[in-house]
Order: C-alpha cells, then sequence, then structure tokens
C-alpha cells in the first residue's frame, strides 16, 4: 500500500506541494529510493507508536506551509489532484476547510488497477475506476485540509485519542466549529449518535462540497482487508469524541 501512495504522489511534483512520511519503528528498505526526493520528507519516529492524531499533530507543528492535509495512505490522488486542489485553496475565505472525499473502489478494480505499475493514476483511468468500480457512489472519509495556523490555534487532534478510531471526526468537528462560527451539529447528540452524525453531517457532506467544485478532488481508495480493532479502544475514543464535543458547545460563542 505505501509503495501504491510514494509512486502515486511522487510522479505528479508540484513546486506548491510537498509530502511528509513518519516512520514508526524499522525504515523499511525500499523507502531508501525516495530519501533524496525533493518533494517528499521521511522523518523517522523512535517512539511507541500513538495515535493517528498525534502525527498528525506533530505533522502540523513541523510544517512550514500555509496549508496542510491529512492524506490517508490507502488514498490514491490522479495525475491532476494536487493541481487542481492548489487552484481551490488559492480562492479559499478565511476559516474555510475541505475534505478530500474518497471514492471506496471495490477489491477487483483496486487490485487489477490501483498497482505499483500503473501509477500514476490517469485522469482517463480515475473517471473509469470512480464511475464503475465504487462501493458507494458517492465520496466518502476523511482527509481535511485546512490552514496550518488555524489548525494549532484550534489545539489539533486532542491528545486523549489512543490507536484507532475517531480522532478525524474530532478534528473535522472542531475544523466546522470554528468556520461556521457555531456549533454544527445542532441538536440533541448521543454517544450512540455522534459518529454518524460527523460522519453525515460533516464529512461526507464536505466531500461532496469539494467534489462539486471540481470533480477531480476525490481520491481513490484501495480495497484492503480490514484491519483489526481493539474494541475497547475504539469504544474509549468515542467517548472522547462525545466529551469534546459537548465541551466545545459551550465555546461556540466566543469563536
Amino acid at each position: 500500500m505505501l509503495t501504491i501512495w510514494l509512486k502515486a504522489v511522487c510522479a505528479n511534483p508540484h513546486p506548491e506541494v510537498n509530502h511528509l512520511l513518519f516512520v514508526v519503528g524499522k525504515k523499511p528498505e525500499f523507502l531508501r529510493e525516495y530519501g533524496c526526493s525533493a518533494l517528499l520528507d521521511i522523518e523517522m519516529v523512535s517512539d511507541a507508536p500513538r495515535s493517528i492524531g498525534h502525527y498528525h499533530n506533530l505533522g502540523a507543528k513541523v510544517s512550514s506551509s500555509e496549508w496542510i492535509m491529512k492524506l490517508d495512505i490507502d488514498c490514491v490522488p490522479h495525475t491532476n489532484y494536487f493541481t487542481e486542489l492548489v487552484e481551490v485553496l488559492r480562492e479559499a475565505g478565511p476559516r474555510e476547510w475541505f475534505n478530500g472525499g474518497m471514492y471506496y473502489l471495490e477489491r477487483f478494480g483496486a487490485v487489477s488497477h490501483l498497482t505499483p505499475g500503473k501509477m500514476p493514476v490517469s485522469p482517463e483511468d480515475y473517471y473509469r475506476l470512480s464511475s464503475s468500480h465504487v462501493t458507494l457512489q458517492i465520496p466518502a472519509g476523511t482527509n481535511f485540509v485546512c490552514r496550518r495556523e488555524d489548525y494549532l490555534r484550534l489545539g489539533g487532534c486532542d491528545d486523549r485519542f489512543r490507536g484507532y478510531g475517531w480522532e478525524d471526526y474530532q478534528q473535522i468537528y472542531m475544523l466546522e466549529q470554528y468556520q461556521q462560527g457555531k456549533d454544527p451539529l445542532p441538536g440533541p447528540i448521543s454517544i450512540c449518535n455522534v459518529t454518524q452524525r460527523c460522519r453525515d453531517e460533516i464529512s461526507r457532506r464536505k466531500a461532496k462540497e469539494l467534489i462539486d467544485v471540481n470533480d477531480q478532488l476525490g481520491l481513490l481508495h484501495r480495497w484492503h482487508p480490514a484491519v483489526p480493532k481493539d474494541a475497547s479502544q475504539v469504544l474509549a475514543n468515542k467517548k472522547v469524541l462525545f466529551e469534546y464535543i459537548n465541551s466545545r458547545r459551550e465555546t461556540c460563542a466566543s469563536l
């Protein structure tokens, strides 16, 4: 998966785009060939694995760019993606942020077409895959794009998250609350509906908004086997999300 991602992003250099990759633990041998790339910085992290959000925060802190993006390793952009995204960012308003949604490919389309030898994805292959090999006809998932200064000033990812699960929903709630200047999830919210509401009312809506601006701004999600998750930790993270949103609702007026 990492090889495909690297070939996709490194084959599409843009003078205003740089990629930062954190490697936790031992550096894979095949990464050596990418070590001198002008558009890719590879940082080794020696500490024990933390939450995904921890590395989002770390990336924001070491970055020097105006805008930052969280780009999942199982997402593949086509050849025009970053060129088109930069143009959207040039016109962005104050506090505005974006969500790079993904077209979730079914197994055959992903395994057959998103391979190292077929990177990068041409616009022609992109349109064919995104229209005929998807499990969802709308973009979904979360790859937030925001101003670095906004992200850091708002506190970034809550450090109570551990492992995998829901940290991205906390970040997009934070960003959307800041953009709107009010609670983006009005009405009753509970531990039972908090993740669904973040998904449907923020993540998927914002992903569709970006696609509506430019239909090239959808990522291709490469199918992969389900990653084993610690159910108790996922639930604990959901509680952190719920508590975070409840606490932030009290601060809307001060934004």
